[in-house]
């Protein structure tokens, strides 16, 4: 009862009741098997029953870990010495009938619902969702600012880098069937790729993991060209395919969205089909993404949202972003609803997408980000009290979020039409939502 009390008091504030100090303890120490099991600060995480639950255990079998999802705590101790596997399976049973009846989710529910009604200083769309059922849609501000339309649950938005995600699955599906390897290099399948260093060193997985070296290919001169150019994946290609790498493959990690325009061209390469095609078949048809397209910047499309540009804040007033935007590469661009990416993480819990063992290999935490480990392709946050599965996108005029939150069963999508500065609209929208579910329900 003690070891019960103490770790629910301490994550329910009672103890350090200062939020920023109390969630220092989450500091990561570096041990040589952090990959396998990271340490925090007198704190290690660990999973059960799919949920995350944070603890401390003593040699001879004594534990206690809290489940943030259930807002409760397990302690156990074995008397008997050599007994101390038990406390796993203790720990399996009690956590499985708590989360039969979890306690929480009503408030969460009720309190999800009134920050979504109360929300202002936002332009875009919101979707929450819990066990792949839809909760809240709901759309905010303007779509379109000079003719005042609204804002709807189905606009399409830009979704910028949640692109690559899309790119990760349609490459794990043809690794599922064998007509790739993420373990092979890339001249495996472009033999007559023109770079030699990244045509034998940079294997698949350092194209899914940002680990190839190359260069990002979002910057001076893409934003300097004719955006009417970009038509195929192979167009994008000569901003970066002659650069010399920044590192040895597979040295160090550096975001980039050079290694997913080649992604694309191997997926050409091995189907025989357009990028576009193939994504359009075998992921957006598949899923359920109805919304969701690839157009050139002058298409004429209906239900697409505008975006605006502060450029992050440093300007006072908002342009219109199209001086920005291309058609959509294996990288980045692509437009879609919020519901369509409800129906992608959905498609990928069930097994539309991919099998069950090739998810496991997008999910799979391999390198550290700058603020997350990274799957193929993916976002694995485990900076919170539940492991949080998704991507981000970001550029002018573009805010997008895809949150899936493993052990209470949400889902959020954030996509707005105007960027900021990091700290406000969308940006302040999402960190409020991730907080909301996995930090004991703040109040706002």
């Amino acid at each position: 009862q003690d070891l019960a009390r103490f770790l629910q008091a301490f994550f329910s504030g009672e103890i350090v009741e200062n939020d920023t100090v109390r969630n220092r303890i989450f500091t990561e120490i570096h041990t040589p098997q952090r990959q396998r099991y990271p340490y925090y600060l007198g704190l290690a995480p660990d999973h059960y029953q799919g949920m995350m639950n944070y603890g401390h255990g003593g040699f001879w079998g004594t534990t206690m870990r809290y489940f943030p999802a259930l807002n409760a705590t397990i302690s156990i101790c074995i008397l008997e010495r050599d007994e101390k596997k038990q406390v796993r399976k203790v720990l399996d049973l009690f956590s499985g009938l708590l989360k039969q009846h979890p306690p929480t989710r009503f408030e969460r529910d009720a309190q999800l619902r009134t920050y979504l009604d109360e929300l202002t200083d936002f332009s875009g769309t919101i979707l929450v969702a819990q066990n792949d059922a839809v909760l809240l849609e709901r759309a905010y501000g303007l779509a379109h600012r000079e003719h005042q339309v609204p804002n709807q649950p189905d606009t399409r938005y830009n979704i910028a880098s949640i692109s690559k995600l899309i790119t990760s699955i349609a490459t794990l599906q043809l690794h599922e069937r064998g007509l790739l390897d993420v373990e092979k290099t890339v001249g495996t399948y472009l033999p007559d790729y023109p770079n030699e260093r990244v045509r034998d060193s940079v294997t698949l997985a350092h194209l899914l993991t940002h680990q190839s070296g190359l260069p990002p290919f979002y910057r001076a001169d893409f934003l300097e060209s004719d955006k009417r150019r970009y038509h195929k994946v192979e167009d994008f290609w000569d901003l970066f395919v002659f650069d010399s790498l920044r590192f040895s493959p597979g040295s160090q990690y550096e975001y980039a969205g050079g290694g997913f325009v080649v992604l694309g061209l191997i997926i050409e390469a091995v189907t025989g089909q357009e990028y576009y095609d193939y994504v359009e078949k075998a992921v957006f048809a598949k899923a359920g993404m109805t919304n969701a397209l690839a157009v050139p910047i002058d298409s004429v499309i209906a239900n697409r949202a505008s975006g605006y540009t502060s450029e992050w804040g440093e300007k006072d007033y908002y342009t219109r972003n199209d001086l920005y935007l291309a058609k959509a590469s294996p990288a980045g661009g692509h437009y879609a609803s919020a519901r369509d990416l409800f129906q992608l993480t959905k498609a990928l819990h069930d097994g539309t997408l991919l099998q069950p063992a090739t998810r496991e290999l997008l999910f799979t935490p391999r390198v550290r980000g700058y603020n997350t480990r990274l799957g193929y392709g993916i976002d694995v946050d485990l900076r919170h009290f539940e492991q949080i599965m998704g991507h981000s996108g970001g550029w002018y005029g573009v805010r997008a979020e895809l949150m899936d939150f493993q052990a209470s069963g949400y889902t959020i999508i954030v996509l707005s039409n105007q960027d900021d500065d990091g700290k406000s609209g969308a940006s302040k929208v999402i960190n409020d939502l991730r907080l909301l579910v996995t930090e004991r329900f703040p109040q706002y």
